[in-house]
Parts: C-alpha cells; structure tokens; sequence
C-alpha cells in the first residue's frame, strides 16, 4: 500500500438523523456549522459541547451565546462576566449612604437585564445561523428545500433605530453532487461530522482535497495526482518547484469552477429529497437531476 493509500483511508459516509417518517434525512444543524461571529469562519459541532454549555455559568448566572462557536462564546461570556464585576465596583463606589444588601439588590437586578438583553441577542445569532445553513427557521422539518428566498431580513433587537441585520442562505451545507464524470454516488456534504476534518487534512507536497468530489472520487483524485507528481521528480528541483506551484493553483481554479456548477445544481434544482424504504437510499426528482445528467456530460 502507498504513502496516500495508507494516509488517506476512505472515510464513513455521512450521518443522517432519524425523522419521525424520514429515517435517513440528512439534518443539516446535525453537522458542522458556521459561527455567526463577523471575523470567524470556523465550523463546530452542536453535539461536541457539553449538555452544559448553554445553561448557566458561575459567577453571575449568564448563558454562553447560541450561533457562535465555542471560543467565540467563551470570549464573549468573559467580557460579560467582567461588565458585571466592573458594575459591582462602580455601584460600590458611588454607593454613598446605601448598605451593602441594597447595592446587592441593585446589582442583581443589573444582572438580570443584562441577561434578558443577551438572550435577545443570542436568539437573534442563532436565528440567523439557521437562515445561513438552512434558509429557512425551522431545523426539524424533516424535508430539505430551498423554496425560500434565499435572503432574509431578521430584525434587531434594541432601539427602533436598528437596522434588519441581512443574512444570505449559503448552499454550500446543502448535499450535492459529485462532479466526476459518470459518478452517479449518493450526494454528500463536505460538512458532514464524518468529512468534514477528512476534507480539510492537508495531503502531500501541501495538496488539499476537492470538496467538489465525493469522498471516493476525491481520494482516487488525490491519489493518482501524487503518483504524477512523484514520477515529476525525475525533472531539475527548480522546474520541478515551478510546475508543481502551477498544479496547486490549476486546482484552485479547477475548484472554483466546479462549485459554480455544483451551486447551479443545489439553487435550481426546484427539487426535494425523497426516503425510498425499501432500497435504503435517497432517490432524486425534479428538474434539477436533468440537469446534473447535462452537467455530467460535459465533466
């Protein structure tokens, strides 16, 4: 067995969550989601946390924010834990006649607005999280479709001077289909708890896979370019650095391309995904597997 063949095993096909009379329903807030902090693009796992991650937290009783990931609801709890300890010194410095039970009063009752306050807000996070992933509110629908308008204004919480906060459907979380040629595989997510970290791993000479293939297309796809690469080596060091520059960037544009196409696909589809019992799988209708067969074609 090769030094690919041995480093990239075929990973698990993707979970799917069970529905009252959808067994096999992919759920998508079931995998990897994004977090709604304007500056991170990091991907996490609802069912990595803890079953006490959103309930309260010492020493003031606030919840981490639903729709960030943990680090930026970690972030995010401390600079409220240390609003409330900045409070408390400032309610007992300008205390002046007043006892210490009724700056304590005070201050809890500070506390319990700000606590109504992130609520509001963290509702309003993991509104737009579940626009962004599913384009829609309602994460149990048992159904996946894209029916909606894919933007979505959500109101802000706070004065009636704020802004609607404006949140895209991305239909990358969504299943799609291989781009290979003649791959008529089930459709898959590279968001899936099962691919996720596996498409993101970096291979040999600093290759990365293509999310536009699935999983069994994209470990022959890597594999077959590290065996090109390495018989490559026969050439001078320098031409051969300069080629293999040109092969990363060829895939760069290789995968911009086939994710236009796959988009295509997923956006127009005008279709839903159908639980067939008897053979176990995902069947495809509508309007939108005419025209993978055409795109099949020209891959």
């Amino acid at each position: 067995m090769s030094t690919v063949q041995s480093t990239l095993q075929s990973p698990s096909p993707p979970s799917t969550s069970t529905t009252p009379g959808h067994p096999h329903t992919y759920n998508l807030m079931e995998n990897y989601i994004p977090c709604i902090h304007p500056l991170c693009s990091e991907h996490y796992l609802l069912s990595s946390l803890s079953p006490t991650f959103y309930t309260t937290q010492k020493p003031y009783g606030l919840r981490h924010k639903r729709g960030l990931c943990p680090s930026h609801a970690y972030k995010d709890l401390k600079a409220a834990n240390d609003a409330c300890r900045r409070e408390w010194e400032s309610m007992r410095q300008n205390a002046g006649r007043k006892n210490l039970s009724v700056i304590a009063s005070e201050h809890e009752a500070w506390i319990c607005a700000l606590d109504v306050q992130r609520s509001g807000e963290a509702a309003e996070l993991e509104d737009r999280q579940k626009q962004r992933v599913l384009g829609w509110e309602d994460p149990t629908s048992p159904i996946l479709s894209v029916s909606v308008a894919p933007l979505v204004a959500l109101k802000t919480g706070g004065s009636e001077k704020s802004k609607p906060v404006l949140e895209q459907w991305d239909w990358r979380y969504m299943p799609r289909p291989c781009t290979r040629k003649g791959c008529k595989r089930n459709w898959y997510s590279p968001f899936s708890a099962t691919l996720y970290q596996w498409y993101l791993q970096e291979c040999k000479f600093g290759l990365t896979m293509l999310e536009t293939l699935c999983p069994e297309c994209t470990r022959a796809d890597i594999e077959a370019l590290v065996e090109n690469i390495e018989k490559k080596k026969a050439i001078k060091e320098e031409e051969w650095e300069i080629w293999l520059e040109k092969v990363r960037k060829d895939r760069e544009v290789e995968r911009a391309f086939w994710e236009q196409a796959q988009s295509r696909v997923v956006k127009e589809r005008g279709m839903r995904f159908k639980v067939v019992e008897e053979k176990k799988e995902l069947e495809l209708e509508g309007k939108g597997f005419e025209m993978l067969k055409e795109l099949c074609v020209v891959m």
